[in-house]
């Protein structure tokens, strides 16, 4: 079945996909078991953000957009993440998703559909806590097809085009160990090209991953 809006709109909207199984995808992508409970945000103190995790049509088949960020940013730098950012002021956690998009790879507010939002994430690094929603590039004019990124040069390294049939190749999914305070864990990651997509990013594409697989696996769901 090739993915597509009606696709997104349906994975999005299963009455199936409570909460167990929700936690159950993200925990997919977290580090080692005894690290988990990291991933939980504190009652107070956390900054807040958002991302937007942004499907579009390019030659027919469906991708999603990530970004490297740049390797001298204060937080996260190198990493591969969603385009968003940090609220500013009292804004509206969605329109903090589109005004970062637009400022990071100048994809304009007023071309997004907005078709939910997934349960936030934790980062406990940056302490943020980092609400995604989902949305569909439809462009102006469809006749010139995808989305035109414009490259915000001080913020985004690169900007990585994903297929989304791609990400439901199980094979991408991958281990490896690290050190953790001088322990071993075992850190999840998506193999996607020759990048290394984890944590917080990993654990949010993991449900989304998740949810297409269930209804990918149960057609009429659709």
């Amino acid at each position: 079945m090739a993915v597509s809006l009606n696709t997104i709109e349906a994975a999005l909207a299963l009455d199936d996909f409570d909460e167990r199984r929700i936690k159950e995808a993200r925990e997919l992508m977290l580090p080692a078991p005894d690290l988990v409970d990291r991933w939980t945000p504190p009652e107070e103190g956390a900054r807040v953000g958002s991302v937007l995790v942004l499907f579009y049509l390019r030659q027919t088949n469906c991708h999603l957009v990530l970004t490297r960020r740049q390797p001298d940013l204060r937080t996260h730098a190198g990493q591969i993440s969603f385009p968003g950012g940090g609220r500013e002021g009292k804004e509206r956690l969605v329109t903090t998703a589109l005004r970062e998009t637009e400022e990071e790879i100048g994809i304009p507010a007023t071309a997004v559909n907005i078709l939910g939002k997934l349960r936030p994430a934790y980062i406990p690094p940056s302490n943020f806590v980092v609400h995604p929603f989902v949305g569909w590039y439809e462009p102006e004019n469809p006749v010139n097809g995808g989305p035109v990124f414009r490259r915000n040069l001080d913020e985004v390294a690169q900007i990585i085009e994903i297929p989304v049939c791609t990400l439901l190749d199980e094979t991408i999914r991958q281990e490896e160990p690290r050190l953790f305070e001088d322990q071993p864990i075992t850190i999840p990651y998506f193999a996607i090209e020759h990048y290394k997509v984890w944590g917080a990013t990993a654990s949010i594409l993991s449900e989304i991953v998740e949810r297409l697989r269930w209804l990918l696996a149960n057609p009429t769901a659709e």
